[in-house]
């Protein structure tokens, strides 16, 4: 049986735009586990006690703003990585601290100046030549070369640009993660990522993105299917 952790939540405990309360976290069946990935700062020790035991296992996290995108990081806490300034930075404080790094929703409005990876560092490209870039071009982002694994399945993105991040991953043999990024209750889960083994805490579970040995899945009814080829019925707003 695989072990499900949607690995890309966010609460109103650590980010000011969603709409989850911490007792919503316990009604998702067929999750074993949740990332809480914030904006602003990760649920404390205490928080994390207070709610483990409710349903899915709960593990703290961040997402973080660089310059080159959003970034989820588990396994680092907050004082080691807020003086990082650039991707470059928040790499080698992840790094010291044997944390993970994810690139969530790398395509996510591409092409278009929305996008946080292009245009923006390639401003003289308009989006109908950014369309035509193929994924080897796209892989050549230095984001890329920051992470250890890309987010190909995300409930905001369209069915063509998770399907680009899914190319990228493969080109660049990442391992590949499915998540929600869920900021309604009702989206928690929508998107997920199957693991083989249990897993216990963050460190069996950044053990287990590293290496690889993971999947994304969508949901379908009560349980999950092969991600591969998802393409979402609905997107989050």
């Amino acid at each position: 049986m695989s072990f499900i952790v949607d690995l890309h939540v966010h609460t109103k405990v650590g980010s000011g735009d969603s709409r989850i309360g911490p007792h919503d976290l316990s009604r998702h069946a067929g999750l074993h586990g949740i990332v809480l990935a914030e904006h602003l700062r990760r649920w404390s020790g205490a928080e994390l006690e207070a709610h483990q035991g409710d349903g899915a296992i709960l593990l703290g996290g961040r997402e973080c703003e660089t310059p080159y995108g959003h970034i989820i990081v588990l396994g680092a806490p907050d004082e080691a990585i807020a003086p990082a300034r650039t991707a470059e930075e928040l790499r080698s404080a992840v790094l010291a601290e044997g944390g993970l790094m994810i690139l969530a929703h790398p395509f996510r409005h591409f092409p278009s100046s929305w996008n946080l990876l292009f245009p923006r560092s390639h401003d003289h490209w308009g989006p109908a030549q950014l369309a035509e870039w193929p994924p080897e071009r796209l892989a050549g982002h230095p984001a890329f070369g920051l992470v250890d694994a890309v987010e190909v399945l995300n409930s905001g993105c369209t069915p063509r640009q998770n399907a680009l991040a899914r190319d990228v991953a493969t080109l660049l043999r990442l391992p590949a993660i499915g998540a929600s990024d869920a900021h309604d209750a009702s989206f928690i889960g929508y998107y997920a990522t199957a693991f083989d083994e249990p897993l216990r805490d963050d460190r069996d579970l950044i053990a287990a993105v590293k290496a690889g040995r993971c999947r994304p899945v969508a949901r379908a009814g009560n349980g999950y299917v092969d991600g591969s080829n998802a393409s979402p019925a609905r997107v989050l707003g």
